[in-house]
């Protein structure tokens, strides 16, 4: 039995985003470390909820915690993900940002060359450019520059769907980001032990919730499973997560099995 404050401690980590470093998120490490290493530009491409977010924030954040004091001096890695289409000046206004830098410039050409010196400046090796399907072919000609002029490897991370059909209307694009990353769902193989690590790892409940065991994979398979019959992992984050908070507001200290029914029906 927990005191109300270890209840409250609980429910609050479950809040934050606590990222488990996954075989299939290693690969993607490892293509970005030879794009970076390369200043090579590609995209990260994939479905929707397959993690691509998941793993280029792991990556920036394994770095710093590998880098320390390099953080300080410099950002070798920089993530910026848009939230849709924008003209130039602001696209260039939400790079600034991201160093910390509130841009007033008055022009585009002037927030472009501010956003240019930050780069130089900050040494900046990898951008990381998340919803990259929700901008237009303008955009991503705007972010090619700062690929082209600074020799910067730009990673574009999207929808295939939707981002493939933006390259394709203008060949230097296309030509630039050619390498891809293809990311795919979890497998029926591969869920059972996926599972299992989010119940270690990320939900870390005091008591044992057998997650990883019928009858509650079979809730979290019926839930997250996709019409490719494989299965999406920001869906089993997300009702585990609010499962194992919900449960803790009921002063569980696991997750049960009607509560994890509930969730899950409210997710498909």
């Amino acid at each position: 039995m927990l005191n109300e404050r270890a209840y409250q401690v609980h429910i609050e980590r479950l809040k934050q985003n606590r990222i488990v470093v996954l075989k299939q998120v290693k690969q993607v490490h490892e293509w970005l470390n030879s794009r970076r290493g390369l200043r090579q530009c590609g995209q990260i491409i994939g479905g929707a909820g397959m993690g691509k977010t998941m793993a280029c924030i792991s990556y920036l954040n394994l770095y710093r915690k590998a880098n320390p004091s390099s953080e300080k001096l410099s950002t070798p890695i920089a993530y910026i993900a848009f939230p849709g289409t924008c003209p130039s000046r602001q696209l260039f206004r939400h790079i600034a940002s991201y160093y910390k830098h509130n841009s007033l410039e008055r022009t585009t050409q002037d927030a472009r060359n501010l956003v240019f010196q930050l780069l130089h400046e900050q040494k900046t090796e990898m951008l990381l450019v998340d919803n990259a399907d929700r901008l237009t072919t303008k955009n991503i000609a705007d972010i090619r520059a700062i690929a082209h002029e600074l020799n910067i490897a730009v990673i574009l991370v999207g929808v295939q769907r939707r981002l493939t059909p933006i390259l394709r209307k203008d060949e230097k694009l296309s030509g630039q980001f050619h390498l891809h990353y293809q990311m795919h769902h979890i497998t029926s193989q591969e869920v059972e032990e996926v599972i299992w690590v989010w119940e270690k790892d990320v939900i870390a409940l005091p008591d044992e919730s057998n997650l990883n065991k019928s009858p509650n994979l079979n809730i979290l398979q019926d839930a997250s499973l996709t019409p490719e019959h494989d299965y999406r992992l920001v869906l089993i984050d997300m009702i585990l997560r609010k499962a194992a908070v919900r449960c803790l507001q009921n002063r569980l200290t696991y997750i049960d099995k009607s509560i994890l029914k509930q969730v899950a029906e409210e997710y498909v």
